[in-house]
């Protein structure tokens, strides 16, 4: 026993370094750069295999488009993730997403993806980085949320679709505490419940659940999870510094 929790904190230190030494390589990087590099890194590089999937695959339904790196970044510097917090990508493509998610915090990283091509390229994407992440090739109606601490959106639908996701997550939200990230998708509307956070981003709105009676997250902790120059200049897409001589 006492071998196998060696090699457990073994294995997550070298993550951790591993992490680290990307978002050091992406902060050294142009800004517009950074996102190509990862999907290369990740091999989701948009090389035209998936033209198909970025039409609508269906009523309501948006086609595939990656989230950015620094908006990832971004709302894993705003919401710090403990070990027993599970974050959730709602339309995960690639895996672009929940693959940052799992290299940088100790929390549990699973996507959501209906089109099963997106879904089968994620799952190779996160063996080839070692990491590890459920994708659920699934309609988002109808795959489990109820673990879900902190759910990501970067508009994957909208009408009738959105609003029963919504509906999904007060379910889960009347249980527990949860955070929704939000990119491209308005929910003060929808989901009046959820508290937005003041937030100096233009894309990305954060909101907070907080029914009376409902567990608080069991992950939250009040230290960054991310805490790095590195992660921080990635995070609010910071130039690279310039070189000194």
């Amino acid at each position: 026993m006492q071998g196998k929790r060696a090699c457990e904190s073994s294995h997550s230190v070298s993550n951790a370094l591993r992490a680290q030494s990307i978002v050091d390589s992406l902060s050294k990087l142009p800004v517009d750069a950074r996102d190509a590099a990862f999907e290369a890194l990740a091999g989701i590089a948009d090389d035209g295999r998936f033209t198909k999937e970025a039409a609508p695959p269906g009523p309501s339904l948006i086609g595939y488009h990656a989230s950015s790196v620094a908006a990832v970044l971004r709302t894993l510097w705003e919401v710090p993730l403990g070990g027993a917090d599970v974050f959730v990508d709602l339309g995960a493509g690639l895996g672009k997403t929940v693959l940052l998610a799992a290299l940088l915090t100790p929390a549990r990283a699973r996507g959501i993806e209906v089109q099963t091509p997106l879904a089968t390229a994620a799952r190779d994407a996160a063996k080839r980085l070692g990491v590890a992440v459920e994708i659920t090739n699934a309609d988002v109606r109808d795959a489990p949320l109820a673990d879900g601490t902190l759910f990501y959106l970067y508009a994957p639908f909208t009408g009738d679709v959105l609003a029963n996701v919504v509906l999904r997550l007060r379910a889960v939200a009347e249980d527990h505490d949860i955070v929704v990230a939000a990119l491209g998708v308005d929910l003060a509307r929808l989901a009046p419940w959820l508290a937005p956070r003041s937030v100096d981003s233009f894309w990305l709105t954060l909101y907070d659940s907080g029914f009376p009676g409902a567990r608080p997250r069991s992950g939250a902790t009040t230290g960054r999870t991310l805490t790095s120059p590195a992660a921080f200049a990635v995070a609010f897409a910071q130039p690279p510094p310039r070189e000194t001589r």
